[in-house]
């Protein structure tokens, strides 16, 4: 009758170990990215600075970096898939993004 099984197991449930290696993954992933880490700190102060003064996309910035950061970490601790490089493309348009808000002259 078909060759469909319902006998498989779907279930996802945390696992830490994997959740540790998403960082590791993480960190070996954007080691040859060294301009976008070495401005990530600074550029992560100056939105904090701007959405402080009333710019809101110096905040939305600074959560889909946040979230960009995590995501794979999390990805990797709840299901079965690994992190490839090409989910990291986001993270660079984001910091685009960002420094293009901080070097903005638009005042609110």
């Amino acid at each position: 009758m078909g060759g469909f099984s319902t006998t498989q197991e779907t279930d996802e449930k945390f696992n830490a170990k994997e959740f540790q290696m998403g960082f590791t993954s993480f960190a070996y992933q954007l080691r040859s990215d060294g301009i976008v880490m070495l401005f990530m700190i600074p550029l992560m102060v100056g939105l904090f600075i701007v959405s402080r003064n009333g710019i809101k996309h110096g905040e939305s910035m600074m959560v889909f970096i946040a979230g960009m950061l995590l995501i794979a970490p999390i990805i990797t601790g709840f299901t079965t898939q690994t992190n490839q490089p090409y989910r990291f493309v986001p993270l660079v348009v984001f910091f685009a993004i960002g420094v293009g808000v901080l070097l903005s002259k638009r005042q609110v």
